[in-house]
């Protein structure tokens, strides 16, 4: 009696994936690699590429290219050279109503706005450069104090008088 054939059992069906917008495409099994199902084609690509710079890093620099350097950048861009940083500092020894401004007093912010205006950079920079600026001249940039004043010319005796 010839053996009878029975067929194996079926495997359970699985219900392809929907699609979740919150899930990453590198979650998706379907789009990732064979020898890696978790990991996309991208990630492999950026992975040879970082190996790669290791291995060139390595080859220009040998052993001291495997010991942690600094993550700042080496250079920075200056935004006032020699001849600008000193008209920014005749800039500042002008009051800023000569230049439009609805106050006496200076502010690092309202200097940037001004060097921007009169061509002094060519883009805005921030009150941080204009300080860093300064500091590299020499000056060391303090707060604003106003003062009280007066147009009169008795002034002077007058305030004399007030506080005795």
């Amino acid at each position: 009696m010839p053996e009878e054939r029975t067929r194996p059992p079926e495997k359970e069906q699985v219900a392809p994936p929907q699609d979740d917008p919150n899930q990453h495409p590198d979650d998706n099994p379907a789009t990732c690699t064979d020898s890696n199902p978790w990991r996309s084609e991208t990630h492999n690509r950026l992975e040879l590429a970082h190996d790669a710079y290791a291995i060139a890093a390595f080859n220009a620099r040998g052993l001291a290219a495997l010991r942690k350097g600094s993550s700042r950048p080496h250079r920075f861009r200056v935004a006032f050279d020699l001849a600008r940083g000193e008209q920014l500092r005749a800039l500042l020894h002008q009051s800023p109503r000569t230049f439009g401004k609805p106050t006496s007093v200076w502010t690092l912010e309202l200097a940037a706005d001004v060097s921007f205006e009169h061509r002094l950079t060519p883009e805005r920079v921030s009150g941080e450069t204009i300080r860093a600026t300064l500091q590299r001249l020499g000056i060391r940039w303090k707060r604003a104090k106003r003062w009280i004043t007066s147009p009169d010319p008795e002034y002077a005796r007058k305030k004399v008088l007030a506080i005795a």
